[in-house]
């Protein structure tokens, strides 16, 4: 979860996530930063307030699936307690490590690939959110980019 929290500060204000990652060393070290980001003091502090505010509007939920088994139906349930709790928030979800979770009775392969962006799009579809998941599709280790195009993965 804390590798997250600097990427959504980089995001927010373009500064790379190693200095919000590293803010003690980087806030003692301003001088030795290019001069586009000697202004981290100020700018680590706007981002610390900024979260702040986000989380305690409850407009940010931080909640880490690490605990849950890597499978699709666990993840559905996670979601669906989510937005019945919060039934009017715009609910943004984000995953990584996409290859690694699991459909019950599905076979490796690219036919694995589809049926799980046909579950995300059925719960994006279903549970009114957003889903960010970035793939580690089977064609990479090949040398081959994976692509996904119109929601299905060629092939």
């Amino acid at each position: 979860m804390s590798a997250r929290i600097p990427r959504l500060k980089s995001a927010k204000y373009s500064y790379p996530a190693k200095y919000f990652k590293k803010a003690r060393y980087y806030l003692k070290n301003l001088s030795s930063l290019p001069a586009r980001y000697r202004e981290f003091k100020e700018v680590n502090s706007k981002a610390f307030v900024w979260l702040s505010n986000l989380v305690n509007s409850e407009r940010l939920i931080l909640a880490d699936v690490e605990g849950l088994p890597p499978q699709l139906p666990v993840l559905e349930e996670w979601v669906r307690s989510i937005r019945n709790k919060f039934p009017e928030k715009a609910l943004v979800v984000m995953l990584d490590k996409l290859h690694f979770y699991d459909v019950p009775g599905c076979d490796p392969g690219d036919s694995r690939i589809r049926k799980i962006i046909a579950f995300l799009n059925r719960l994006t579809a279903e549970q009114h959110c957003t889903i960010l998941a970035p793939a580690g599709l089977p064609h990479a280790a090949s040398g081959k980019r994976g692509q996904i195009v119109g929601g299905h993965a060629p092939g």
